[in-house]
């Protein structure tokens, strides 16, 4: 199991400089640039002695903050701490799985194993069939699931694959958007059978100037959706002149971003293919009944307005950050845009071109920002907004029956970090795509892989390589099939949230501590820290570098590094403060 520490070393000196958890913490996250705003606290602390220099643990927060605007009522908080339990193992009492961070799994619904990262389900209009797509470490996969058997009955794999999914139904077909390919793969659902079809391949008219820089390898295909009336499909798609890379670590800056355009195919006509530019990194599509086309885009926090027939942006409004997955109330004009990094839904009236409502999605009015809120969708009836706060391992259920006053009107919760949602067409069924699985799994290699390696010749300087698993290949996904609850059943769910989370309100404002420490336990006290060098061990976990330390809570069989191969380290560890016991969520490099 994979659990990384993030390191601050902290100089203390006697002139005391106040500075509070939370502008701690913010400068930090936010590049070292303070806002002026409320305390928000993202770091959990551990008592420490004060002395010359200290060695300070940073837990990014993973949960919601407040914002100003108009706000969604919460319905009334429960439970605030998780029950103890051990790490990694299920519950001999049946409250879930304990997840490093704290939190607790205790998915509702019955689970379809995935691979990870099923970003987006569409269904077919009976209700009969989902159809699942993945596109994380392990396989991408297009999985058709029956949702009374609850089996997957059908699946195609390709190399690379995003976000968009958009399906005809009344031909059977099936387009889903291929990531770093740039391609569009087609697909066929017909009588029961699957059939991989010819990839769609967007053209683009580009100045001598971009097309010097945009070429295959850069394209990335982002969102799509399908106007069944004038039989097109529009597409979207990111450029980089940095290369693949630069979408794989998450490089927004403008530096090496190209811009995104929109292209349309005519299913009638195929030759007849368009493209326009399009935002900066233009992630989901939707035609609204206006007419007009809504594109999100991720880097910009802004949803675009696009007319259909010109493909140009015609007017933007500006929304929270990471406007990601859009949906659009079936019969009035509300479109609803899931913003991942501002813990909430902001609501746009097609009408008048404006925001007229936010809906904040958090646990908790005080928490900090990290709910996530990274998909959405609605009711048939269009009276309940679905959301899934994926840092928070659950959907939000929200009653938005009258515009502008929406109400949260309790949480369902899920497996690791949702990641995609969706309601059955008769309304009774939600569909939740689970990014990380039900459980954590350790990459250790079984004593065998370990035996077999050791009795091999050691390598120069007497070691043997024993190959560890790679961390990616330990997640999964799922898709859980959940019967929409009615009140009684909400709340006992809701309960279930708050009872899973080891949050509280109280711990932005004050932490408990046995012990004096250089770490202020309320906001505004002051602290004798004056300046905070941030170290950050990437790729490491404790046990990888420290486990050959007597003292400390370990498992030595995980050592790879030890005090002779990183004695700076071990010094550190030594003379000031060892953090043997303090966990987060750091799979691979690209998480951050």
């Amino acid at each position: 199991m994979r659990l990384d520490r993030f390191t601050v070393s902290a100089t203390v000196s006697t002139d005391k400089l106040p500075i509070t958890t939370g502008e701690f913490s913010r400068c930090i996250y936010r590049g070292l640039q303070p806002r002026s705003v409320r305390p928000r606290s993202r770091a959990n602390h551990m008592p420490l002695h004060s002395s010359s220099r200290l060695i300070v643990v940073l837990l990014l927060g993973l949960l919601a903050t407040p914002a100003v605007g108009q706000q969604a009522k919460r319905p009334r908080l429960r439970g605030t701490t998780a029950t103890a339990g051990v790490l990694g193992q299920d519950d001999p009492q049946g409250t879930g799985f304990l997840l490093p961070n704290g939190w607790r799994l205790t998915p509702a619904g019955e689970q379809v194993p995935l691979t990870d990262l099923p970003l987006n389900i569409t269904t077919s209009p009976d209700g009969r069939y989902a159809f699942v797509a993945t596109s994380g470490y392990r396989d991408h996969e297009l999985t058709v699931v029956n949702l009374e058997t609850r089996e997957k009955v059908a699946s195609e794999k390709v190399p690379q694959s995003w976000f968009g999914l958009s399906y005809d139904a009344a031909e059977g077909r099936l387009w889903w958007s291929g990531g770093g390919s740039g391609l569009v793969h087609a697909y066929t659902w017909l009588n029961g059978a699957l059939k991989p079809g010819t990839p769609l391949e967007p053209k683009f008219e580009l100045a001598a100037a971009a097309a010097a820089d945009v070429k295959p390898p850069v394209r990335f295909s982002t969102g799509s959706c399908f106007d069944a009336k004038t039989r097109s499909l529009y597409c979207l798609t990111m450029f980089s002149r940095g290369g693949d890379a630069s979408f794989a670590w998450g490089d927004a800056s403008k530096e090496k971003s190209a811009g995104g355009a929109i292209s349309k195919f005519s299913l009638a006509l195929p030759d007849e293919r368009a493209s326009a530019p399009c935002g900066q990194r233009p992630y989901d599509v939707v035609l609204a009944r206006n007419g007009m086309l809504y594109v999100s885009d991720w880097a910009d926090r802004r949803v675009l307005v696009v007319d259909p027939t010109t493909l140009r942006t015609v007017a933007r409004v500006t929304v929270g950050d990471h406007p990601n997955q859009l949906a659009l109330h079936p019969t009035d004009g509300r479109l609803f845009v899931a913003c991942a990094s501002s813990n909430g839904v902001w609501v746009i009236d097609t009408a008048a071109g404006v925001v007229h409502e936010t809906i904040y999605t958090e646990l908790f009015p005080r928490s900090p920002e990290g709910c996530t809120p990274d998909a959405l969708c609605l009711s048939p009836d269009g009276e309940t907004l679905f959301v899934a706060n994926a840092d928070n391992n659950c959907i939000a259920v929200i009653d938005i029956k009258a515009p502008r006053r929406s109400q949260v009107k309790g949480y369902i919760p899920t497996g690791w970090y949702p990641t995609s949602v969706a309601v059955t067409p008769d309304g009774g069924r939600l569909l939740v795509g689970v990014g990380k699985g039900n459980q954590t799994l350790p990459n250790k290699p079984d004593q065998k892989v370990i035996d077999e390696a050791r009795a091999k010749p050691a390598q120069e300087g007497g070691y043997h390589a024993i190959p560890f698993p790679y961390i990616g290949t330990t997640l999964s996904g799922a898709l859980s099939i959940v019967e929409i609850p009615d009140d009684s059943g909400l709340s006992a769910y809701t309960d279930q949230v708050y009872r899973n989370c080891p949050f509280s309100d109280e711990i932005v404002s004050q932490v408990q501590s046995e012990r004096k420490t250089a770490i202020p336990a309320r906001v505004g006290d002051p602290s004798p820290i004056e300046h905070v060098i941030y170290i950050i061990k990437e790729n490491r976990t404790y046990d990888q570098v420290f486990s050959d330390i007597p003292r400390g809570r370990r498992d030595p069989s995980l050592l790879m590094f030890g005090e002779e191969i990183t004695p700076n380290h071990h010094k550190l560890a030594n003379e000031f403060v060892l953090l043997d016991n303090l966990y987060c969520v750091g799979h691979v490099s690209a998480d951050g």
